[in-house]
């Protein structure tokens, strides 16, 4: 007696076809820690902009110029003092 060579698909073994929970929940492990490293990986960026600008900002005040960073002007209207 031979075995058939392949199974049809309708003909599930529920032992061997079942999810392993190990191979689940480290499927699970691995994609926090991916998510983990991206958000790290995305801090890292924003904290190096951070530094970078924060530098630049350094550099150009250390060359005692006065147009480093714009400031906002208000209109001289918004703030009235009352005449005595």
């Amino acid at each position: 007696m031979q075995e058939p060579v392949s199974k049809s698909l309708t003909e599930a073994n529920p032992e061997t076809d079942a999810p392993d929970l190990g191979q689940t929940h480290h499927n699970r492990v691995n994609l926090i820690a991916g998510l983990f490293i991206l958000l790290l990986v995305l801090f890292s960026i924003w904290v190096v902009k951070i530094f970078v600008e924060q530098e630049r900002l350094q550099r150009c005040l250390d060359t005692r110029r006065t147009t480093c960073f714009p400031v906002e002007q208000r209109p001289n209207d918004i703030i009235r003092l009352p005449a005595h």
